[in-house]
């Protein structure tokens, strides 16, 4: 044989080999496992229903009657609460219940100690300080609205005082501070 014989006898060999058309140095990937759809259970599932609630059993309130506190001199600075009389059984002649009345609460009527007194006081006459500063550092015409206002907080002024002196301290606090609010509102406009 010729040697342009044998090189193209290994050539085709070669192609033969290393082509398509050879399964030997090809790998083949693995097929994967053919997919199973997932099946869907359809059985029924019981829920539990709910249960009616029965409506809650209003038991009648028992009355109560306030009785007006005993006339006697109060001290300026303290509070007495209000006293609760639950009355005895009612009597075969009534027929008709009173409506109840509600309870005072205790923390509202709860008395003031001496330091709280004193604090309210000092906090009151600084609110009434500064509303009256705010008014005489107004030094421009004022419109009809505003000279309302400041008869007013005037008026709020007057009433704390008077609050004060007779013990009331706070209602003196709460209309002070509605004079000092008013002020300082007038003062910025």
């Amino acid at each position: 044989m010729t040697s342009a014989k044998i090189h193209l006898a290994a050539a085709t060999l070669a192609l033969m080999l290393f082509g398509n058309g050879c399964d030997v140095f090809h790998k083949r990937k693995p097929t994967p496992p053919p997919s199973i759809p997932p099946t869907i259970d359809r059985r029924k599932i019981d829920l539990p229903q709910p249960q009616p609630v029965p409506p809650p059993v209003q038991q009648p309130a028992p009355t109560i009657q306030q009785t007006p506190p005993a006339e006697k001199p109060k001290p300026k600075h303290t509070r007495t609460p209000k006293k609760v009389v639950v009355p005895a059984e009612p009597s075969e002649t009534t027929t008709t219940p009173e409506p109840a009345k509600p309870t005072p609460d205790a923390s509202i009527n709860a008395p003031m100690t001496n330091v709280q007194a004193e604090r309210e006081k000092q906090q009151t006459s600084s609110l009434l300080g500064s509303a009256e500063s705010n008014l005489s550092n107004i030094h421009r015409s004022l419109t009809s609205d505003e000279q309302q206002m400041v008869s007013q907080i005037r008026n709020y002024i007057a009433q704390s005082r008077k609050a004060m002196t007779d013990g009331d301290l706070e209602r003196a606090y709460n209309l002070a501070n509605k004079a000092n609010l008013l002020s300082s509102e007038l003062v910025k406009e």
